[in-house]
């Protein structure tokens, strides 16, 4: 998943978000905590594999779904 760990590091900078921590657990998932400009932070898990060309936008609109509220 390194790619995918690069540009879900890079999209979260875009939107001025920062990626504190990005473990993989014990299954097939990685958790990442992420972190707003205000300090907020969440948790927020991924799935290792991409499930289609729809996933790295959803997830997007999830986190910030997340950190505005």
């Amino acid at each position: 998943m390194k790619k995918e760990q690069k540009e879900f590091k890079k999209e979260l900078e875009s939107r001025g978000l920062k990626l504190i921590a990005l473990t993989r657990t014990g299954g097939d998932h990685y958790k990442a905590i992420i972190e707003g400009d205000d300090g907020k932070r969440i948790t927020y898990f991924l799935a290792s594999s991409v499930s289609d060309n729809r996933a790295a936008r959803n997830r997007m609109a999830d986190i910030k779904r997340f950190m505005n509220n």
